[in-house]
């Protein structure tokens, strides 16, 4: 069916057509209404930079094959309701890149799904999506996230180890010959070149990783914050499933998912803070344990290794619920206890080093304090 670059200057009305083939409805304009719905696409559906001026219905259609909207634009209200989308990854992936919504997306009744098929939309008055549980819609997120990353090696498979060696030594006389045909002030700017399959790897799961961030932002702008926070936990995760990820920031990324689901979990920071806590405590204990055959007129734990754990202890819960008060050099501890006479009497080198273990204990609890009032401000929606 080709009606690409067709005008349509009345009300189209295509409700409970079926398109066995490919239906092309590419560029052009509908004018006033048009309706779909109830329509069954079996093959390739193209909408790509066509203008919708009037009302929209697409509800309950059926795309089996390629979903492509990119660049259409949507003047009124463009409803999606209760569609069903393809079961390809590749087929629905960017499916509403660079498509402009004037009036208000209805996609409700059609799952709490598809993110990555948002890439580069722009929703002027807002989006009606589903609403759905936590765990359902986390379900969806990392299923869609493992289509994505098949959806990559079905178009870019991974070759074989002799494959992989062969490709890394043509990449490398490549590189060589441009460097060495490059004038020598730009030799240091000609990148080693990026294995297909792993640009093909990062590429999808970046499709998704905007998708969710398009969707966080329409959240955002409709107040919804347990939305937003969900969808900004996709966006951290899609982006943390890039093997191009600099290192740095995927250990930054692993730390701020285990220590509080990123902003999500009020339980995990407390349960942080109990182990630092302890240990902490034990690295205090094995300081003097290691300082205590060094002085052994005047042993500082002097046998009581019992006692003297709980004085670890004691500074250890200390440092977290005061922090930075081992730089005031053990003024608030008892005399006597370990931890005292590791500050004031071992040497310097030693109450040093006590100090700056503690001060980077006092550094983790004011992290994760943070992280439990800003998990509280999220579940709450505390403004």
């Amino acid at each position: 069916a080709g009606f690409g670059g067709t005008m349509f200057g009345g009300d189209a009305w295509f409700g409970r057509a079926t398109f066995g083939g490919d239906a092309g409805f590419g560029g052009g304009r509908f004018v006033k209404r048009s309706w779909f719905n109830d329509a069954s696409f079996h093959s390739t559906a193209h909408f790509g930079k066509r203008e919708f001026e009037g009302l929209t219905d697409f509800s309950r259609a059926q795309f089996f094959k390629v979903l492509d909207f990119r660049a259409a634009v949507f003047n009124k209200l463009a409803s999606f309701e209760d569609i069903v989308w393809p079961d390809t990854a590749l087929h629905w992936h960017s499916a509403f890149n660079q498509a402009l919504f004037r009036g208000t997306l209805n996609i409700s009744k059609a799952g709490f799904q598809k993110f990555a098929a948002f890439d580069g939309v722009t929703l002027e008055r807002g989006i009606q999506i589903d609403e759905t549980t936590e765990a359902a819609a986390t379900r969806s997120f990392f299923t869609e996230r493992d289509m994505a990353i098949a959806a990559a090696a079905k178009a870019e498979p991974r070759p074989g180890l002799w494959g992989r060696w062969r490709w890394l030594l043509g990449s490398f006389k490549q590189w060589q010959s441009e460097r060495a045909s490059a004038p020598r002030a730009v030799r240091h700017n000609i990148a080693f070149p990026t294995a297909p399959w792993l640009v093909a790897y990062d590429a999808r799961l970046k499709e998704l990783e905007r998708g969710c961030r398009v969707l966080k932002l329409a959240m955002e702008k409709a107040s919804n914050k347990s939305r937003e926070q969900l969808l900004y936990r996709f966006e951290l995760l899609a982006r943390r499933a890039q093997r191009g990820l600099p290192l740095g920031e995927a250990l930054v990324s692993d730390l701020y998912g285990a220590v509080s689901d990123y902003g999500a979990s009020m339980v995990r920071p407390f349960v942080a803070l109990g182990i630092l806590i302890v240990l902490f405590a034990g690295a205090f204990w094995g300081l003097a344990a290691l300082l205590d055959p060094l002085t052994p007129g005047d042993p500082l734990l002097a046998g009581a290794w019992e006692a003297q754990m709980w004085s670890a202890l004691d500074f250890s819960w200390a440092n977290m619920f005061k922090p930075l008060s081992a730089l005031a050099d053990g003024e608030n501890l008892k005399d006597g206890s370990m931890m005292k006479l590791l500050l004031t009497e071992a040497g310097d080198g030693w109450a040093f080093g006590v100090r700056l273990i503690a001060t980077v204990q006092s550094l983790f609890s004011i992290v994760l304090a943070f992280l439990f009032a800003l998990a509280v401000r999220r579940r709450f929606q505390i403004s």
